[in-house]
């Protein structure tokens, strides 16, 4: 798969705020009222990401946040399919 450059992933995602680009990553931290809505997020994720094949970086920080980080890990960078991830994933909410 085709390699995307930040500054294209940056314009793709003008949409998405809360997205970012970071160190060739796309990032998203999401908050919840307890830990428990932070892990059922985490498995939710993790469903979604079976489905389409596609697995982002996940973390649990500060008992309530969710961090999600993509890039394809296979290109070692980002490409047009973890826009699509982040297309997909923000039409589910």
């Amino acid at each position: 798969m085709p390699r995307i450059t930040p500054e294209d992933a940056y314009r793709a995602l003008a949409g998405y705020p809360a997205w970012v680009v970071e160190l060739g990553r796309l990032r998203r931290d999401y908050r919840f009222a307890n830990f428990q809505e932070a892990l059922a997020f985490v498995n939710r994720i993790g469903e979604f990401s079976e489905r389409i094949g596609h697995h982002p970086n996940i973390r649990i920080h500060e008992w309530c946040y969710v961090e999600l980080e993509l890039y394809s890990h296979n290109e070692g960078a980002l490409t047009d399919r973890d826009l699509n991830y982040v297309k997909e994933l923000e039409a589910l909410s």
